[in-house]
C-alpha cells in the first residue's frame, strides 16, 4: 500500500501505477534515461503534534492540504501525496509525502519558484520537458 491516505490529481490516475506513468513521461520527452539524473523530488511536510489539539487536524485534512499544496507548486508534474498519521521514531506528528516526478508532464505558466526557465519540446511544441 503506498499510504493509509492517498489522493489523485489530474496528472496521474492511479498511486500503483505512478511509477509507471512516469517511465512513459520521461520516455516520451527522452529524459531520465541514464543512472545519474534525477528521476523525482521528494518532500515531506510535517504538522507540529498540538496541530490534532489546537487546529483540529486529522489525516484527511493534511491530506488535502497536501494535495492543494503539491497543485500549487508543482503545477504539470505527475504528483503523489501520502499522508501519514503518526511521526518518524513515534515523533506523533501527522505529515505528507510529497513526490513528484521530475519531468513535468503538462505544459504550464512558469511560476517565481522556478529557478531555471526552459524551452517547450521540439516535438508537438505544446509540451515542456520539464
Amino acid at each position: 500500500m503506498v499510504g493509509e491516505y492517498r489522493g489523485n490529481r489530474e496528472t496521474h490516475s492511479d498511486p500503483y501505477s505512478f511509477d509507471d506513468e512516469c517511465k512513459a513521461t520521461n520516455a516520451f520527452f527522452g529524459r531520465n534515461s541514464g543512472f545519474n539524473e534525477i528521476k523525482a523530488h521528494h518532500y515531506i511536510v510535517s504538522f507540529a503534534p498540538e496541530d490534532v489539539r489546537d487546529n483540529g487536524l486529522t489525516p484527511e485534512k493534511a491530506q488535502v492540504l497536501g494535495m492543494g499544496l503539491a497543485a500549487k507548486a508543482f503545477p504539470g508534474h505527475q504528483t503523489i501525496v501520502c499522508t501519514h498519521k503518526d511521526g518518524h521514531n513515534g515523533a506523533g506528528n501527522i505529515h505528507c509525502h510529497i513526490v513528484i516526478n521530475s519531468v513535468r508532464k503538462k505544459s504550464t505558466a512558469l511560476h517565481p519558484n522556478q529557478e531555471r526557465h526552459y524551452k517547450n519540446y521540439k516535438s508537438n511544441n505544446t509540451k515542456t520537458n520539464y
